[in-house]
């Protein structure tokens, strides 16, 4: 069990710098891809991060709006889900209309007031 050295040819080592070339061109392209991929572990990092951490609020006499919805989302969880979406729609809710109203109106708009301007009436 002797190792024999291998002899190569010219048409070997031809084929040999084309596979280099083709890594090369692989190495510039993962470059790219370590450049890229940052900012992709970034934004996964941002999209697994939870919105509300219930459990970040251990204090039980934690007394602000926050405390209050993290100890009701622990002792009824689907009251609060319904808390929270029912706010959300009423916010969306308020946000459109606004919008609405500012389409129609243009400049003489005045936020959240029911009677803008002019005679016609919105809501």
């Amino acid at each position: 069990s002797s190792v024999v050295p291998r002899m190569t040819n010219h048409n070997e080592k031809d084929r040999n710098s084309g596979e280099n070339d083709v890594n090369e061109s692989t190495k510039q392209k993962d470059n790219v891809d370590d450049e890229i991929l940052p900012f992709q572990d970034r934004l996964d990092s941002f999209l697994d991060r939870p919105f509300f951490d219930p459990d970040a609020f251990e204090d039980e006499d934690d007394s602000t709006l926050l405390g209050k919805f993290a100890r009701l989302v622990k002792s009824d969880y689907e009251l609060a889900e319904t808390l929270y979406v029912g706010i959300f729609f009423v916010v969306l809710l308020l946000g459109t209309q606004e919008v609405l109203r500012m389409q129609l109106y243009g400049d003489a708009y005045v936020p959240f007031v029911s009677k803008g301007a002019g005679s016609g009436k919105l809501f």
